[in-house]
C-alpha cells in the first residue's frame, strides 16, 4: 500500500450459531474487518498476508501487517 493511502478498521459483535462456521463454536465473537483504498492484492500473494515471515519487500523482517495495524 502507498505511504499514506487511507484504510478502515472496524469492530463489530457477532454471535455465531452451531453450523455458521467450519471452525467456530457456537457463541459471541468481534468480527474486526480491515478495508484499504489502494489497487488490490495479486491472488498469489492475497494467500499468504497473514504469514507473519511472508514480505514482498527486499530489505524486510516481515510482521508487516501487524506493524501497520498496531500504528
Amino acid at each position: 500500500m502507498r505511504r499514506g493511502a487511507p484504510f478502515e478498521i472496524t469492530a463489530k459483535n457477532t454471535s455465531m450459531g452451531d453450523r455458521e462456521h467450519v471452525t467456530l463454536k457456537k457463541g459471541n465473537y468481534v468480527k474486526v474487518s480491515i478495508k484499504d483504498h489502494g489497487i488490490g492484492i495479486v491472488q498469489y500473494i492475497f494467500f499468504k498476508i497473514f504469514d507473519p515471515f511472508f514480505t514482498t519487500k527486499q530489505k524486510a523482517t516481515a510482521l508487516a501487517l501487524l506493524r501497520a495495524i498496531q500504528s
